[in-house]
């Protein structure tokens, strides 16, 4: 922190910048934390966080998608509950194990009816698996 100043941070944070409108899926992601967390001289910014885990869950960025539905479900951001379960079927989309279980969980609960068929087909199976687990965050995507 002593050797950190705020002309630094804002470096940090316009490189970032940066690199998400060349494309970057990684950086809108990162900012998101760095507002989130509080990171680099910048304060919890909770609003700021989600916007920029938005930004990378548009740029099909899975973990964006479980960051944002952790937000909700931590009550740091408040949404409509048919808003939650999509962004667990769209993390469950692109690839995040956390995501399929919280897909196939609101659709046990009756949630998710319209994409029964999906569900049905491609997460179920999957989620009832003897071996399916998502014991640690490096487990998260299938591969």
């Amino acid at each position: 922190d002593e050797e950190q100043t705020d002309a630094y941070a804002q470096e940090i944070i316009d490189g970032f910048e940066e690199s998400y409108r060349w494309g970057s899926k990684m950086a809108p992601e990162l900012l998101g934390d760095i507002y989130y967390n509080g990171w680099i001289r910048q304060e919890v910014d909770y609003e700021a966080a989600w916007s920029w885990y938005a930004k990378a869950a548009i740029w099909e960025n899975a973990v964006a998608y479980e960051k944002m539905y952790d937000m909700v479900n931590d009550h740091y951001i408040d949404v409509d509950l048919h808003l939650w379960d999509m962004l667990a079927l769209l993390g469950a989309r692109l690839g995040s194990k956390k995501m399929l279980a919280r897909t196939v969980i609101s659709y046990s609960e009756g949630r998710l009816t319209e994409f029964a068929s999906e569900i049905e087909k491609y997460y179920e199976p999957v989620f009832d698996s003897d071996d399916f687990t998502i014991d640690d965050e490096e487990n998260w995507l299938v591969r």
